[in-house]
């Protein structure tokens, strides 16, 4: 329930939509020694992480059951978006300085 659930989620809300379902599938591992399942490891491109933690507020909905809990993923999770705003933009900034001025 929890697999489908949180897949569902990713494909018609985080990295698609109602009538653009998208095609990503939580890797699912046999756990060494055991027939417990376990989440294998998930690995995503830039473009794609960047949507992920822009919409992870639904995830943490979906994955995080108590409220405190909640509520502290949330702060980190705001917290790491507004960051990594600031850091994108001092990055881009002095590139397209250095392209300026290395094309005179």
């Amino acid at each position: 329930m929890f697999i489908a659930k949180v897949t569902s989620l990713m494909n018609t809300e985080i990295l698609g939509s109602e009538n653009n379902v998208g095609q990503w599938k939580m890797p699912i591992e046999k756990k060494a020694g055991s027939n417990e399942r376990v989440i294998g490891k998930v690995n995503f491109e830039n473009y794609r992480g960047r949507i992920i933690m822009n919409k992870i507020d639904k995830l943490v909905d979906v994955c995080i059951v108590e409220e405190d809990q909640r509520r502290k993923w949330m702060y980190a999770v705001t917290l790491y978006n507004n960051s990594m705003q600031i850091l994108r933009k001092k990055l881009i900034t002095p590139m397209k300085r250095k392209r300026h001025f290395s094309s005179r």
